[in-house]
């Protein structure tokens, strides 16, 4: 029997294939597991129906430590002064506190800081 998708705690958004690359999804997993995140935690793969693009389904823990870890690449980007990877790191969070805000049923503006605030800080 194929496995039931775990449709209550995952969502999904997509990011630019190029920080895709830069990310160490195991990293991720791994804190996750640590602070007792159980189950499917992130997955990731990149779309043909989408170009540039790859499709995150994660828990939304997992997807708060992929915007620290992105958060740090953005710090990087910024140092090399790589404006197309800072852009792309500040889309890509912003997606992702939004796919958090959607899930937990709380429009983007009612957040604590809305994604294009949280999207660098």
């Amino acid at each position: 029997m194929p496995k039931a998708r775990d449709t209550v705690t995952s969502i999904q958004f997509y990011i630019p294939r190029m920080l895709a690359s830069a990310i160490n999804f195991p990293a991720i997993r791994a804190a996750a597991r640590k602070v007792g995140v159980v189950g499917p935690v992130i997955k990731y793969r990149g779309l043909r129906a989408v170009p540039g693009k790859t499709r995150v389904a994660c828990t939304p823990e997992a997807a708060v430590l992929l915007i620290e870890q992105i958060r740090g690449i953005a710090t990087a980007a910024e140092e090399y002064g790589d404006s197309k990877l800072l852009v792309a790191c500040a889309n890509a969070i912003a997606v992702a506190w939004k796919a958090i805000d959607e899930r937990s049923g709380r429009p983007a503006d009612e957040s604590p800081a809305s994604p294009s605030k949280r999207a660098l800080n």
